[in-house]
């Protein structure tokens, strides 16, 4: 006994992941669940009121009381017209919440992305979760699939306590007929034997039938998501981006892209016809069962009758009744097989959801420093990135020179980048540690560290929204401020141009936004890092995308972009360190040199053989 409840148990214990996402739903749109429990109430309740007042109509016209049958004619017509009226209206109410918690759900799940650190977001795995919930959810339905196999769910919960009501009725009606076999056929342990063996054989057929498909959907998804996946690229990543039409344009790669769209797009359609032959199967299967349910309902029924246990008019109520408690059973078991394979890959998203941040969230607020003092120093620190044992950082240890402006060099692959990640705090050492004016950073408020940190990365990203949002990193523009920002980046005069100045849009994702180049585009970047006025103002590559002419312009106004700030550069043109008063050189995630560049050119090492190796170019 204990081993079957276990098993039960167990077969039930989807309904938790079932009820965690309904949790979700319900932050997204309160009203959703209670208003799918009042259209799932009145649902259950629409047919057994055509089935109740049918059987009496029948009887009071059979007894020739025809005014209480017209009575009941216009309650039936009444009672249907304003229940339908009501299901119509919250179907139609549910259909646009059901399409705004689509929209919410994409927006939780990036939501939830902005929220983690950079360090738990960049691994792969969390990236696949986001992936795998989306394009499923795409597919198969998310959160509002799940609250519509539930309404069902509880509807037909509902219909078959009150058919249940009705069936048992119908079995504890006595006969009386003058027949004994008539009698014996339709006399209480009879009907009540017949009946559950009835709904015993098509439960377990339906059962049978039900979980026989749901294997076979699992093995068709598993394959499906691959499938999906390739063509989801296909058309998200290649076909649909603008930014990929230079390229397929000058190097003639239609045709490429367009065979390997279709290749794609063969196996899907034909994992599309799978899945929709498995769900013709399923239900002609299911129906065939349901017909020989109904047929032998039919049959229970009209012997009540001949044997004169009830009326002629209780037909309607009872085979109605028989036929909703199979149909709702047949629904029930349904509905709990989607649940459960919505619940599967909705796991996924659930996990996504627990996901905490790893960085360690300290409690220490920043001092907020006038003279923006603060000294920062690493401690014997090495990283490797996860699932990679090979160490991009080799035990660095330096303190950081403060009101400075510092140069990071050295070759591609050296750690300069990875060494600027780690002083802003986007990963944590793997060994040693990082201090602020002493003090382990892991111990101060994550966000307020953060805060005194203004960056330039060489992988910066505009939005296409107003230039001034852009700027500011908010929807509140100080304008004066954003103005004199752009000024010192060089970039006012180009936004001058523009038809709503700091109002302009970037890019052509609207009517009116505005196409830029690569380096107004990083111009602007490094206005939105003056802007943020840090004590540390940091640029990956800043002149990467640059002319001559506009480098030597952003070099020669450093000084008074970061007055009163620690600068770092992290550059592979070396012309930018003759600007800069401390020069860090790294080679092989190790710290080589370090001096000033008069100092650092006297000797004979690395870095002199960089600087004299680019030393024609703007000697």
């Amino acid at each position: 006994m204990k081993l079957q409840y276990s098993k039960v148990k167990n077969s039930m214990s989807y309904h938790k992941t079932g009820f965690k996402l309904l949790k979700y739903l319900h932050y997204i749109d309160s009203s959703a669940i209670p208003l799918s429990i009042i259209n799932a109430v009145f649902k259950a309740a629409f047919p057994f009121i055509g089935i109740l007042l049918s059987s009496e109509i029948i009887d009071k016209l059979l007894e020739k009381e025809y005014k209480t049958a017209l009575v009941l004619v216009a309650v039936l017509i009444g009672a249907d017209f304003i229940t339908g009226m009501i299901i119509a209206l919250l179907n139609e109410v549910l259909e646009y919440k059901k399409s705004m918690i689509r929209n919410k759900f994409t927006i939780l799940l990036r939501k939830k992305g902005l929220e983690l650190d950079y360090q738990t977001m960049s691994r792969t795995d969390i990236m696949e979760k986001i992936s795998y919930t989306e394009r499923m959810s795409q597919l198969y339905g998310g959160l509002e699939s799940v609250l519509g196999e539930y309404v069902t769910y509880l509807s037909s919960a509902i219909s078959i306590i009150t058919a249940s009501v009705l069936t048992v009725q119908l079995c504890f009606a006595k006969p009386h007929s003058i027949y004994k076999v008539l009698n014996f056929v339709s006399n209480v342990p009879t009907t009540i034997i017949v009946i559950i063996m009835l709904l015993f054989s098509t439960l377990k057929l339906t059962l049978y039938i039900s979980r026989y498909f749901d294997n076979e959907q699992k093995k068709l998804m598993k394959d499906h998501t691959s499938i999906e996946l390739k063509l989801s690229y296909m058309i998200d990543k290649v076909l649909f981006r603008y930014e990929t039409g230079k390229v397929s344009r000058i190097f003639s790669m239609n045709d490429m892209l367009m065979e390997n769209y279709h290749r794609f797009n063969k196996s899907a359609t034909a994992m599309y016809k799978e899945i929709s032959t498995s769900g013709q199967k399923e239900n002609r299967l299911i129906s065939a069962v349901n017909m020989i349910f109904s047929f032998v309902s039919y049959i229970v029924v009209i012997a009540k009758i001949l044997a004169e246990a009830i009326s002629v008019g209780s037909f309607t109520k009872y085979t109605g009744a028989l036929i909703q408690l199979n149909n709702n059973v047949t629904s029930l078991i349904e509905s709990g097989s989607k649940i459960k394979r919505i619940c599967n890959y909705m796991n996924v998203f659930i996990s996504f959801m627990d996901e905490k941040s790893s960085m360690e969230t300290g409690s220490i607020p920043i001092e907020k420093r006038i003279d923006n003092v603060y000294e920062i120093e690493f401690h014997d620190v090495s990283f490797h990135y996860p699932d990679d044992d090979n160490l991009i950082l080799d035990h660095v240890s330096c303190k950081l020179t403060l009101k400075n402006k510092m140069a990071v060099v050295g070759r591609n692959g050296a750690g300069k980048s990875t060494f600027i990640k780690l002083l802003c705090r986007l990963y944590d050492p793997t060994d040693g540690y990082i201090t602020l004016n002493g003090i382990d950073i892991r111990k101060y408020d994550y966000k307020q560290y953060q805060s005194i940190f203004s960056v330039v990365f060489q992988d910066f990203k505009l939005f296409s929204f107003p230039v001034g949002e852009n700027v500011a990193a908010s929807k509140e523009v100080d304008e004066e401020k954003a103005w004199n920002c752009l000024e010192k980046a060089g970039i006012s005069e180009r936004i001058k141009e523009m038809s709503e100045k700091l109002k302009t849009p970037l890019y052509k994702y609207e009517d009116d936004g505005v196409e830029i180049s690569g380096g107004e585009a990083q111009k602007i970047a490094i206005a939105r890092a003056l802007y943020k006025d840090s004590p540390f103002v940091i640029l990956d590559e800043p002149t990467a995308a640059l002319d001559p002419l506009s480098e030597a312009e952003i070099y020669s106004k450093f000084g008074e972009m970061t007055n009163d700030k620690t600068s770092i550069f992290i550059s592979h043109r070396m012309s930018s360190c003759r600007f800069c008063d401390d020069i860090i050189v790294f080679d092989k995630g190790k710290i080589v040199e370090r001096g000033s560049h008069d100092e650092l050119l006297a000797e004979d090492n690395y870095y002199a053989s960089m600087w004299k190796a680019q030393s024609r170019y703007y000697a």
